[in-house]
């Protein structure tokens, strides 16, 4: 299996809850244990779309916004229930965040119900099955 450097700690530990990278590969990603950061935007988006799969977050939240981060950063991208077109729309909206968007999505008023390097995949998939959430929030991470 190919290692997968394109993904922020978050979701690299969600997917490793379901087989996306293993810790074998992880290892030799990350050396002494610090998290992979994506080498460029193309690869982050690839991994994020298949966590969107695999967990059913892009069933349930359809609506993607992309905002451009820092000039060495991959951008947020945020899914949403209901459509969004600009970041002040989280204002109110529950969050599903990783360590890289939680400061983001509080910016503009939204309010994390859960951190993917918290919880890991399970937290995050009972989110989803019980509707608890109104946006996935995910990115912002520098480029390696």
């Amino acid at each position: 299996m190919r290692a997968v450097s394109a993904i922020s700690g978050g979701v690299i530990r969600a997917c490793l809850g379901v087989g996306l990278v293993g810790l074998a590969s992880l290892a030799a990603v990350t050396g002494a244990g610090a998290d992979p950061l994506p080498k460029s935007v193309e690869e982050f988006m690839q991994v994020y779309r298949q966590f969107l799969v695999i967990t059913g977050a892009g069933a349930s939240a359809p609506y993607q916004m992309v905002v451009p981060a820092c000039d060495r950063c991959v951008p947020v991208v945020v899914n949403c229930t209901a459509p969004i077109s600009a970041p002040a729309g989280l204002a109110g909206r529950r969050a599903i965040v990783d360590e890289y968007t939680e400061a983001w999505v509080r910016r503009f008023g939204g309010v994390p119900v859960a951190a993917m390097q918290d919880g890991g995949l399970d937290e995050v998939t009972r989110i989803i099955e019980r509707r608890g959430f109104d946006c996935i929030a995910a990115g912002n991470s520098p480029l390696g």
